[in-house]
């Protein structure tokens, strides 16, 4: 097994391996992503399938905010915690977990200065992550909304995750880890698509993965989704080993309410066959049950 500082460069297949149970991650994300990380019902997750608690998770998060917004204001005062700051303390950490604001990347606006500051945090990770020795970006791209034309939201929010990628790909230094893609846009589609052809848990799941009367942040349900694509995606973690039970509190320190079994086996089916036809997030899923 590779351990943190070899030349993960020549790692074949072409998206490299997950990050090892205990590497420190950093989360530079919004107030979508980062409910997940309330609580400990993600570290209780990881423990009841690896035995041990999870490495050191930092949650550098500002609600609403875009990459440029972290990336020009590190330390802004109306982010939840001062530290630690993503830009400011990248090299106590050897993964950054990054998400843009919600609103980027739709159908026909204009992606390029978000792909811009996506790669200037991919190359700040490179230069300064793990102490000097660079530190690997996992982009999460993120799910559309509840309403409107979600097909093409999610379509074109993967593709420009998958550009960044691309264009880092073509410019990463020797030694260092590409950017791996974690397809929580594909992931939420496949959802999406299911529930209009009747074959979901429900005729409403889709819409229970986000709260009422809001069209973005998610339920339990949606959490549930999030937590096991969080430790798929960085730990590659087989979300059939995820329990139902005992995720942990919401935001508002209430006890979670797990989905229904029908909802968790299904769940666990998506998140699986979504990444192992995705390649691009670097995850192995043929030893997954």
């Amino acid at each position: 097994m590779l351990k943190l500082g070899t030349n993960r460069s020549v790692l074949a297949p072409k998206y490299p391996a997950p990050a090892e149970t205990a590497t420190p991650v950093i989360v530079s994300g919004n107030s979508g992503v980062d409910r997940i990380f309330f609580g400990d019902g993600l570290q209780k997750m990881f423990q009841a399938v690896r035995g041990v608690l999870p490495g050191r998770i930092g949650v550098s998060s500002i609600p609403g905010s875009p990459w440029k917004y972290r990336w020009d204001d590190p330390d802004a005062p109306d982010a939840p915690t001062a530290y630690p700051d993503a830009k400011l303390n990248i090299g106590e950490f050897d993964v950054l977990h990054l998400t843009n604001y919600s609103g980027a990347f739709n159908p026909g606006a204009n992606i390029n200065e978000d792909v811009s500051y996506g790669r200037k945090w991919i190359n700040h990770a490179w230069a300064n992550g793990r102490g000097g020795l660079g530190a690997e970006t996992l982009l999460w791209s993120t799910w559309a909304t509840s309403s409107g034309d979600v097909v093409a939201a999610s379509q074109s929010r993967i593709a420009a995750y998958e550009l960044i990628q691309d264009q880092s790909i073509a410019a990463c230094p020797p030694g260092q880890k590409i950017p791996r893609v974690i397809p929580g846009s594909l992931v939420w589609l496949r959802f999406y698509r299911d529930t209009v052809a009747g074959t979901a848990p429900s005729a409403t799941f889709y819409q229970d993965l986000f709260l009422p009367n809001d069209n973005f942040h998610q339920s339990n349900n949606g959490e549930y989704v999030n937590m096991l694509m969080f430790l798929a995606g960085v730990f590659g973690i087989d979300p059939k080993l995820c329990p139902r039970q005992g995720f942990g509190k919401d935001v508002n320190n209430v006890a979670r309410v797990p989905p229904t079994e029908a909802e968790v086996t299904y769940i666990r089916h998506v998140v699986k066959d979504v990444l192992a036809a995705y390649p691009r997030s670097g995850i192995d899923t043929s030893g997954w049950s």
